[in-house]
């Protein structure tokens, strides 16, 4: 009996029956055998059963029989019936997971699996379908609960509990299932895991308490070859053994799933990489097409495109031109809802987007994070607002009432790739990977822009210059009013060549004498309107353009229709151009932007309909620029015209005023010259006059001897007359000398030339300049010293006379001669206390390369020397460095002339501070 209790479903029975049992003297017991079954009756006494109650009990075991058949037929029909049910739900598993097109469809078979795990009604509080992370000890749960009816994917890192090491050892030991109890304790190590490292934590907190208040679980795992199910109660201690496999049935079907969603999974990364790749080759294609470099900005267009269409979550996206240059930002940026790209220059400031990107850039990285909050992202936007006009003010309310955002940046060697968003949602390892594809590939679109901005640089360099070369051209061929007609057509042209947008155009030339405004302006297709004058004060744009080109500023206007079409009546009114309907018919504008480049003589207009950008505006200034030099030179031309008659004019009374300079300065020159003779003759005179004076006493005392009859004293008075007599005599033929000379040098020439010596002509003109200008200053002394090669070389005489016009040649030396004194004459700051004036004359001679040969006059002075700025202007005509009347500056001019007309040269070697040497070279 005591087995009977152990080991049936007697164990239950309560202890005061079990006692009752125990205490009764024996037991009898008769039973009836049937097919299938057996039916028994028994008592606690030893007193057999009576024969009545044995035909009782059978006719009760055939009754029995009969309803146990029933049974049968019941248990197999709810069997098949339940297998049925069982099979239908692995069915409806297997057709959800054949009827996967994507991976992410996984979700729905796991919510499939779950709810069919309800309809077989197994009493479960969740669901999970893990998979194991490849080549780590983490898990991917997509997990079902009655919580909430719904599914969700997490990541669960790996921990030292025993559910996670239970798994984890079954895997490691091939067993494909078991069941266990967890207590309260390892229980809650498992959900403070969740709690604290998965999204767990975002459960609602009734759940929580729920959860964590349970005193138990119970869970079944079924695992297979990529994938595990788990079943979790917290309301009993075992699932039934149907329950079981039913869990092991589903984990077979879903692991077929699971190899389909593997599938699906490498066919769709195959196709994003499909999609990746065509969308880069949509950049890269675009890239070499790029025939000019402003459709640079095309390129970061479809940059965008092709990462929003690539599914990234991007509010922007923006290129930083050469940002290893400069930590300020030149940006294109890309956003929904602009048609272009808008290009921005963000000055930098302090802030973490600088700061970061600057920090990224000095340790060399390629990629980086960031995230900022919405107080941070609002400084940023703050400050890039003020920088650029083109994000719109709606745009502006939505960036900044964002709560942050989320950024990734792809540095390359030139240029950075920063796509943000404003959720604050970081993008994904994937994601980023993407991104830095798509850096790479605009490094070369890049590239290209960089080679084709070089070509364009390099072509519009050449139209320019060729633009300039046509305008200086066409000016240049200018020669009276009627052709300034060709300035507007000229003018529309070059705008068109160069490329500057523009419907209207022309020139404006500034009269400031007249105060008025000469007017030549184009219609749009390029007819030039006859030119006409605006008086400085005009209404319109006369007042201020006159004012900017005043101080050669840049002058801009916008006109609306209603001002241009007063601007027009004006001109009419004005007579500038008897009718304005051409003029406003044709390309007729409701919004004109005026531009004025300043030039020298005038302004440059071109008028559009939206504003000329820098280059475009540097464009003009360089043809505004050009036709202000050509115009310079028709002006030059004009007034040549002009004052032509002017020159004819005055060139005669020129002719005469030089001729009496020159006369002038001739008779400079004889007066100097009679002033030298003078001061020459003067010594042998005052000897005659001496010797005379000393004879008439002489004479005295004769009589005086005489008469006293002292005739030795008379005979020593009578030698002393007679020596003083012959030098009377002498000194007389000696000034006869010099009268007779200075007479031949100073008489008129015949222009002819004649033998003449030249170191004579030195040595005398020499003494008459000295003398000269010892005539009008005392006080004026001066040392000379002379050279005169008088020597024989092999045989032949030294220099000897030569063919010169010796008035001429005299004229020449007396001018050099004079410079020379007039150079070391002092007092000479440059000099010191010892400074002796020292004028030296060198004649010798010299050969040619004709063979020849020729003679060499060399004036040396010691004074202070010409300064080298005006070395060559010292032949010039009129040119002198003395003061106002002290000299004509045709002096040397004139020796110029002589000694060129001699077949000569005349040349001077200088050093400022230390003197000058005259050179003269003549030929034999």
């Amino acid at each position: 009996m005591d087995h009977i209790f152990a080991n049936t479903v007697y164990r239950d029975t309560p202890a005061e029956l079990r006692e009752a049992i125990y205490s009764t003297p024996g037991y009898t017991f008769s039973a009836v055998f049937l097919k299938d079954t057996w039916v028994s009756i028994g008592k606690y006494e030893p007193k057999p059963f009576t024969d009545e109650q044995h035909v009782i009990l059978r006719r009760f075991a055939n009754a029995f029989g009969q309803a146990y058949t029933r049974f049968l037929d019941l248990q197999r029909a709810e069997a098949q019936a339940r297998e049925a049910q069982i099979e239908a739900a692995l069915e409806r598993v297997r057709s959800r997971s054949l009827a996967m097109h994507k991976s992410d469809e996984l979700k729905d078979v796991v919510h499939t699996i779950f709810e069919k795990l309800k309809e077989l009604n197994v009493d479960l509080y969740t669901a999970i379908i893990f998979i194991f992370v490849a080549g780590s000890e983490d898990f991917v749960w997509w997990l079902a609960n009655k919580a909430n009816q719904q599914y969700s994917r997490i990541l669960v890192p790996y921990a030292d509990n025993p559910y996670l090491k239970d798994i984890i050892n079954a895997k490691e030991n091939g067993i494909d299932f078991f069941s266990k109890s967890y207590s309260y304790e390892e229980k809650n190590e498992l959900l403070h895991h969740l709690f604290d490292h998965t999204d767990f934590k975002y459960a609602p907190e009734e759940q929580k308490q729920f959860l964590f208040g349970s005193e138990f679980a119970t869970m079944s795992v079924a695992l297979t070859k990529h994938i595990g199910i788990n079943i979790t109660s917290y309301s009993r201690k075992s699932f039934s053994d149907s329950d079981n496999e039913i869990l092991k049935r589903l984990a077979r079907v879903f692991d077929q799933a699971y190899t389909r969603f593997l599938d699906l999974q490498t066919a769709e990364a195959q196709a994003r990489e499909a999609q990746i790749e065509a969308a880069l080759e949509r950049v890269r294609s675009r890239s070499v097409g790029m025939l000019k470099s402003e459709e640079l900005r095309e390129v970061i267009q479809i940059v965008f495109e092709q990462l929003r269409q690539l599914n990234f979550n991007i509010d922007s996206a923006h290129f930083n031109l050469n940002f290893k240059e400069s930590d300020d930002y030149n940006l294109w940026s890309a956003a929904p809802g602009q048609p272009y790209p808008v290009k921005t220059h963000i000055p930098y400031f302090e802030h973490p987007v600088f700061t970061k990107a600057r920090e990224a850039k000095e340790k060399g990285l390629d990629f980086f994070t960031e995230s900022y909050t919405k107080e941070e992202k609002n400084a940023f936007f703050e400050h890039l607002f003020k920088h650029t006009q083109a994000i719109p003010e709606e745009r502006r309310k939505y960036i900044l009432s964002t709560p942050g955002v989320a950024a990734s940046t792809v540095l390359m060697n030139s240029i950075s790739l920063w796509i943000m968003n404003y959720s604050g949602i970081p993008y994904s390892d994937t994601e980023n990977t993407i991104l830095k594809r798509f850096g790479k590939i605009f490094e070369q679109s890049y590239t290209r822009f960089t080679d084709l901005k070089k070509a364009e640089i390099q072509a519009l360099e050449a139209i320019k210059r060729a633009s300039v070369d046509r305008v200086r051209a066409e000016i240049a061929s200018m020669r009276t009013t009627n052709d300034l007609e060709r300035i507007t057509p000229l003018i529309w042209n070059e705008l068109t060549t160069l490329g500057v947008p523009f419907i209207r155009c022309g020139v404006f030339i500034m009269d400031e004498a007249l105060q008025q405004i000469e007017t030549h302006l184009s219609t749009p297709a390029g007819e030039a309107i006859a030119t006409f004058n605006l008086p400085y004060n005009a209404p319109g744009v006369s007042a201020e353009m006159v004012a900017h080109w005043h101080k050669k500023e840049l002058y801009k206007q916008h006109w609306n229709e209603a001002q241009f079409v007063e601007f027009t009546q004006n001109l009419v009114l004005r007579g500038a151009i008897t009718s304005g309907e051409k003029y406003l018919t044709e390309n007729h504008p409701t919004d004109l932007y005026l531009h004025f480049l300043p030039f020298l003589q005038g302004m440059l207009y071109a008028g559009n309909t939206s504003p000329l950008n820098n280059d475009e505006l540097q464009l003009m200034q360089n043809l505004a620029d050009a036709f202000s030099t050509a115009y310079a030179r028709y002006e030059d031309f004009n007034k040549l015209e002009t004052a032509k008659k002017q020159v004819d004019s005055a060139l005669n009374k020129l002719q005469a005023t030089q001729k009496q300079l020159i006369q002038s300065e001739k008779m400079a020159s004889l007066g100097e010259l009679t002033a030298g003779i003078a001061h020459e003759i003067q010594n042998p005179l005052n000897f005659v006059n001496n010797f005379s004076e000393v004879n008439s006493e002489l004479i005295s005392e004769l009589v005086d001897e005489v008469d006293k009859g002292n005739y030795e004293e008379v005979k020593v008075i009578a030698v002393s007359l007679k020596e003083n007599e012959e030098k009377i005599n002498l000194h007389g033929k000696r000034a006869d000398a010099i009268v007779k000379g200075m007479l031949q040098h100073s008489k008129a020439g015949t222009g002819q030339k004649e033998p003449t010596d030249i170191n004579v002509l030195c040595d005398e003109y020499l003494r008459l300049s000295y003398h000269g200008l010892r005539a009008k200053d005392k006080s004026f002394n001066a040392t000379m010293k002379t050279d005169f090669d008088e020597s024989l070389s092999a045989g032949q005489a030294g220099i000897g006379k030569i063919n010169v016009v010796p008035q001429d040649i005299g004229r020449v030396l007396l001018n050099l001669f004079n410079n020379a004194f007039y150079a070391v004459k002092p007092p000479n700051p440059l000099k010191g206390e010892n400074y002796v004036p020292t004028v030296s004359v060198i004649t010798k001679r010299i050969s040619s390369p004709s063979g020849a040969g020729g003679i060499e006059i060399r004036v040396k002075d010691n004074g202070t020397g010409i300064p080298q700025n005006i070395v060559d202007k010292i032949f010039q005509p009129f040119f002198t460095t003395k003061p106002t009347g002290k000299g004509t500056g045709l002096g040397l001019s004139l020796a110029y002339d002589i000694i060129k007309a001699h077949g000569g040269e005349i040349k001077v070697e200088t050093t400022y501070g230390e003197g000058s040497d005259f050179i003269v070279q003549l030929p034999l």
